[in-house]
């Protein structure tokens, strides 16, 4: 499961670090266990490894509650809903990656994009300043 951390404009990096924590946190008291990689843009995905227990409609319905409530309970930092004017200075966590037939950049791909930003594993340790 991916929750894909995408910064609207004005978002700075040390907001990104702080919300990539807030998703930890909250995923780790549902008693899930998460990874962090960059997306090779300028967002992070917290990657929670599953067993294929569930179809794909009930892991996109639970991912799309975890964002909900976020964005609910948070509403300054977490937004639910896409689109540009929806998420200045704040953060669109995309659930939709979890959708059938739905892609995400995998750990070390690069991205067709201008730069050719990496999306790459990181420690929990190394977002810290």
């Amino acid at each position: 499961m991916v929750f894909d951390l995408d910064p609207g404009e004005g978002v700075s990096w040390r907001f990104m670090q702080d919300a990539a924590q807030i998703v930890r946190i909250f995923l780790n008291e549902l008693g899930l266990v998460s990874f962090l990689k960059t997306s090779g843009g300028k967002g992070l995905h917290v990657v929670v490894p599953i067993k294929r227990l569930r179809d794909w409609g009930t892991v996109k319905g639970f991912s799309q509650a975890i964002v909900e409530h976020l964005a609910k309970v948070i509403p300054p930092r977490f937004v639910a809903k896409s689109g540009p004017s929806n998420r200045v200075g704040r953060i669109f966590i995309d659930y939709l990656r979890n959708g059938l037939g739905a892609t995400t950049a995998s750990a070390l791909s690069v991205r067709a994009r201008p730069g050719l930003g990496v999306s790459v594993p990181l420690a929990w340790e190394e977002l810290e300043p």
